[in-house]
């Protein structure tokens, strides 16, 4: 009989992680209040619901055999409730809880002595005497997300923008690169790393605008990132997938910048370029299933689509001149609305002869806008 998995959001991760499940002997369920989202446009069994209601999750949950996330805005409370009835919830609550709360984030990796920046948290007044020198981030410990929820502050007149809500100050980092890795880790207690990525930002919406898998670090620096992530992964003590950001500092360093209870933008590589995709991981890990050595198919560029233009109806444009180019492969989330600095989609490139070419390449012949 097949196994119940009731996910909690109905997003782009919860429709990749949806059609990667068409292989397993599973049955998928979403809980989400867009039941036209992501996932309903190719998944029937979608339930209208809010992830964040206690008395919608509990109810939603009962339906399952197990349940799971794709989003952090989740109700703990009724999946603790859930675990007490016998329903297994991966990740657990208290990871959750832990890692959606930046400030609880900083303090575990504190307590585990897990290598990040400097910082202190704050409440919402803003205080007399910063604790660092500017340049210096501000981040909201919680509902943030896409770059949303984070800015740094490189002159006084920067502090006008300044968030009157709890949030933790960060002394900005020297960085040389940003990279994610993506770990599982069973029920069983099994933990692999994916091969790290390398990521680069989009300037104006702060969100990752493409990523190169694997990364052209050194092999060592790869290791030591891979060893890292699993380190904050095991020391979380909860079965799930987790996406671990870090910082390659100047001084030669890695710092975990965030930590991510669920497969993420920066794994969206891993479905062409390695033998094992991070949704296929995710699935292995909540059927509790061996989780293998992982090899690379091929390296790859990851390139986000991002709303253009006015908001609206969205309208795809150049998807044609795009699949006239070999080795490339176009992922689209099914949002109907587009709006500026919202991920749409992403294209995978296998093989790059050479990345920013291809990047500029992609950029230039795909856009999606509002009409």
């Amino acid at each position: 009989m097949n196994t119940t998995i009731g996910i909690l959001g109905g997003g782009q991760l919860g429709r990749m992680l949806f059609q990667q499940a068409t292989n397993y002997p599973v049955n998928l369920t979403f809980l989400d209040k867009d039941i036209n989202g992501p996932c309903g446009s190719i998944c029937r069994d979608v339930v209208e619901g809010d992830p964040m209601n206690y008395e919608d999750v509990l109810a939603f949950g009962r339906s399952c055999d197990l349940v799971s996330i794709e989003i952090e805005a989740v109700n703990t409370e009724a999946l603790r409730q859930l675990q007490e009835e016998g329903i297994q919830v991966i990740p657990s609550p208290d990871a959750i809880e832990t890692i959606r709360d930046k400030g609880l984030q900083k303090q575990y990796y504190s307590k585990y002595s897990i290598s990040t920046m400097p910082y202190q948290l704050i409440d919402s007044e803003k205080p007399k005497d910063f604790p660092f020198e500017m340049p210096f981030v501000q981040k909201l410990r919680q509902g943030g997300y896409d770059g949303k929820g984070v800015q740094v502050f490189r002159t006084k007149d920067d502090l006008k923008a300044w968030f009157a809500e709890p949030s933790l100050l960060e002394e900005a980092a020297k960085i040389q690169t940003e990279i994610a890795v993506i770990v599982g880790r069973s029920p069983s207690g099994q933990s692999i790393a994916l091969p790290e990525c390398e990521m680069v930002f989009d300037p104006v919406y702060n969100l990752v605008s493409h990523l190169q898998m694997p990364s052209s670090l050194d092999r060592t620096i790869q290791e030591e990132a891979k060893q890292l992530a699993i380190q904050v992964v095991e020391a979380l003590d909860s079965p799930g997938i987790f996406a671990v950001e870090m910082f390659l500092l100047e001084d030669g360093r890695l710092v975990v910048n965030e930590t991510a209870p669920r497969t993420h933008n920066s794994g969206h590589a891993t479905i062409e370029s390695l033998s094992l995709s991070q949704f296929d991981l995710h699935l292995r890990v909540l059927l509790d299933l061996s989780l293998p050595d992982v090899r690379i198919n091929a390296p790859a560029i990851m390139v986000n689509v991002i709303g253009s233009g006015k908001a609206g109806k969205a309208k795809i444009a150049g998807l044609d001149d795009l699949s006239a180019l070999p080795d490339v492969y176009f992922h689209w989330y099914g949002k109907f609305q587009s709006k500026p600095g919202r991920k749409m989609g992403h294209v995978t490139i296998l093989n790059p002869q050479n990345a920013s070419e291809m990047v500029d390449t992609v950029l230039n012949t795909i856009q999606v806008t509002g009409e």
